[in-house]
């Protein structure tokens, strides 16, 4: 390996050195959690301006809030393991998403704050992420069924709707053949996500 390669290897100002940062916040070092945050700030505001209106008060909020909550969750876990720029990037568009539905719902309910959330030992944050990620697919696959299988699906498991219903609603003959039909959409479901995954 020659000098320069080595040089390169050892100093990457373009890729920080995450588990000496991610160390650092952990100590409670104030220079790496300042460098740390830096960096992560860099990454959230291009992907919250991109989600949100750049011009809408909530933007630096978000950001600091989703670093914030990032910081907790490493403390809380005396660490942290994976692509944490990745991470906190989902943390702010989870958090734009919940402002969003929370305000065309809501408007007057104040929202959350995502640092308490995210510190709550009852509720893992990434616990949260992939059942966020498993709904999206899901909904993705059950909106690439056919329209019987859609209405049915949505009908049994989503609206919790009766049985009679559904049978009504699908036109068929005996509350068996919504059963039977179930077992087919269900199957269908399975397979197409196990294709997806």
């Amino acid at each position: 390996m020659n000098q320069s390669t080595f040089d390169r290897s050892q100093h990457n100002p373009e890729k920080p050195d995450f588990d000496h940062l991610i160390k650092g916040v952990v100590a409670g070092d104030p220079v790496r959690e300042d460098k740390l945050y830096q960096v992560l700030m860099s990454h959230l505001k291009i992907s919250v301006r991109l989600f949100l209106d750049s011009g809408r008060m909530e933007v630096d909020d978000v950001v600091v809030e989703s670093i914030t909550a990032v910081f907790k969750y490493i403390r809380r876990d005396g660490g942290f393991t994976g692509d944490l720029v990745a991470f906190s990037i989902t943390i702010a568009r989870n958090r734009c998403r919940n402002i969003l539905n929370q305000q065309q719902r809501r408007p007057q309910t104040p929202i959350e704050p995502l640092a308490d959330w995210i510190a709550n030992d009852d509720r893992s944050p990434l616990d949260h992420l992939v059942k966020e990620e498993s709904l999206s697919l899901l909904q993705q696959t059950v909106d690439s069924l056919d329209r019987i299988c859609r209405t049915l699906l949505r009908a049994v498991y989503f609206e919790e709707s009766s049985i009679e219903s559904i049978r009504i609603r699908l036109g068929l003959k005996t509350v068996q053949g919504v059963y039977y039909r179930r077992t087919i959409c269900l199957r269908e479901l399975g397979n197409r996500m196990m294709n997806s995954a």
